[in-house]
């Protein structure tokens, strides 16, 4: 008897073994899979942002050195003017005199990466003092930029090195080379972006130099620059003008570059202090990574009028206050003589607005409601 209670607290007990032993593999089990599941989302998180900060950056500038063929005629860099950005706001592209920097179109354009345009590139020849400088570009708001740009190396042994890269930015330089694969068969096209920490500012300065000594020594060719940042560029204006003549003003601006942008308001004013909406003119897109340009033609018959019509309202509410009954009855007399002096303004009163000065400036509002504004400009009376 007391044997068979003894088998039986041992069977019991080798059960409760089992049971535990198999709670513990369970557990176990779980913890792996647990610790797997972790490191694929935590490795899946890491992707999709990286994805989503790629996706994020944005394109502020860029050139890849004009879209018409050059041909056979590889004319100078310094003398070259189908540049993507030649004569674009205060940009400006400079070259060393001579044909140490050439611009080409032949059977060694870029290619070899997605964002390659082919055709134009620019060729810098093996000298110390052959360059591209790229002077004056608007980076107000960029932040984190990377500066990327397609390089072709003609000497298998080149590494890049001979490649200076000088990036400035209000009076800040950095200085970095494109790392190149070198050896038997590396010649050709490569896409570079910096890893250095470029300086944020309001203007930027890009010079490529060959820094070989011998002309013979090997040629880099330069094509799509790119400057990429983390945070869009805020409406970038460029040129903007207004002419009056024969009793119309012609208004002309031009975009750099727009993101999310809704409508523009054309202003005018007197005194270039206080101005008043005259026209609102529809963004084409909204979006866009290319110049825009927008033009439109006002009337100036009833347009100068308009102008006056503040003053004359606040005449009359203080004339009204102070019981100035002779300058509330004159006020009340011109501005109701306002809708048929608009329709009958002769030459005489033309020719008055035409001979003062007067002001534009376009002021930009996103679809969030947010706005920007123009330089002032004079208008030119023709």
């Amino acid at each position: 008897m007391k044997r068979l209670f003894t088998n039986k607290i041992s069977n019991q007990l080798k059960k409760s073994i089992k049971i535990l032993w198999i709670f513990l593999y369970l557990g176990y089990q779980t913890l792996t899979l647990m610790k797997k599941l972790t490191s694929l989302a935590l490795s899946g998180a890491f992707v999709f942002l990286s994805v989503l900060h790629a996706n994020s950056q944005q394109t502020v500038f860029m050139e890849n050195i004009g879209e018409t063929s050059v041909g056979t005629s590889e004319p100078t860099a310094r003398t070259y003017t189908g540049f993507q950005n030649y004569g674009v706001r205060d940009i400006q592209i400079e070259a060393p005199t001579g044909s140490t920097t050439r611009i080409k179109d032949n059977s060694s354009t870029s290619s070899g990466y997605p964002s390659a345009s082919g055709g134009n590139y620019v060729n810098i020849s093996g000298n110390s003092a052959s360059y591209l400088r790229i002077n004056q570009i608007y980076i107000r708001g960029a932040t984190n930029i990377k500066l990327a740009f397609g390089v072709r190396k003609a000497r298998t042994m080149e590494d890049g090195s001979s490649l200076i890269v000088n990036v400035t930015v209000d009076g800040n330089t950095v200085t970095f080379s494109p790392i190149l694969p070198s050896g038997s068969g590396t010649t050709g096209w490569y896409y570079f972006q910096s890893t250095i920490t470029i300086p944020t500012g309001s203007a930027m300065n890009i010079e490529f130099l060959n820094s070989s000594v011998n002309p013979n020594s090997g040629s880099f060719g330069i094509d799509d620059i790119v400057l990429i940042s983390d945070t869009p560029l805020p409406i970038n204006f460029g040129e903007i003008q207004a002419v009056q003549q024969h009793g119309e003003m012609n208004i002309g601006w031009t975009t750099f570059k727009e993101t999310n942008n809704d409508y523009f308001e054309v202003q005018l004013s007197r005194n270039g202090v206080r101005f008043e909406t005259i026209k609102t003119v529809q963004s084409k897109n909204g979006n866009s990574e290319m110049p825009q340009h927008y033009d439109t033609t006002i009337s100036m018959s009833g347009t100068t009028i308009l102008l006056g019509i503040p003053f004359l309202v606040i005449l009359l509410f203080f004339s009204w206050r102070r019981k100035s009954w002779p300058s509330f009855l004159l006020a009340v007399m011109v501005i109701s003589s306002v809708g048929t002096a608009s329709c009958t303004k002769g030459e005489a009163g033309l020719q008055e607005t035409e001979n003062s000065q007067l002001f534009i400036r376009i002021k930009q509002v996103d679809k969030d409601g947010s706005q920007t504004y123009s330089k002032v400009v004079k208008v030119i009376n023709r």
